[in-house]
């Protein structure tokens, strides 16, 4: 049998990085691979996902309650406040909208303006051609802010 000299055979620790970095580099994805279809309206397959979970659950109950949180641009087909996406707005029934007044930024903070002015305008939309309510968390800690 043959000896061994397993000192000559060790890996230092700096060789072993190295080599596992190596290995990574040339397994990993290239940067400017995009795995996402780029010809996808993904606004239009949200709204499809929840009108079909809207025909499922009130086939089964008619009292089921469909209630997005966020994403109140949804209810516009464009993605301005001109053309209201009416099968989306008649398949909801409340829309759950956060940091409307305060927090879209910083906790306890008022909402910028202009943030306010665009969201409520879709969910003013909502409201104005359908009868979606609008329930509103604002996170503000200051007594004033939620008296406001």
């Amino acid at each position: 049998m043959k000896n061994i000299n397993y000192e000559k055979m060790r890996i230092t620790s700096s060789e072993l990085v190295l080599f596992l970095m190596v290995i990574i580099n040339l397994t990993a994805c290239k940067k400017d691979d995009d795995p996402l279809p780029k010809d996808i309206d993904y606004r239009q397959e949200m709204r499809n996902f929840v009108q079909e979970i809207s025909i499922y659950a009130k086939g089964i109950n008619p009292n089921f309650a469909i209630i997005p949180q966020n994403g109140a641009d949804l209810v516009s087909t464009t993605g301005d406040e001109t053309v209201p996406e009416m099968k989306y707005i008649n398949a909801i029934d409340d829309i759950g909208q956060e940091d409307l007044f305060y927090g879209y930024n910083s906790d306890d903070q008022a909402t910028p303006t202009a943030d306010n002015e665009w969201l409520s305008s879709f969910l003013d939309m909502a409201k104005n051609n359908g009868t979606v309510q609008i329930m509103v968390t604002d996170y503000c800690s200051t007594h004033s802010k939620m008296d406001n």
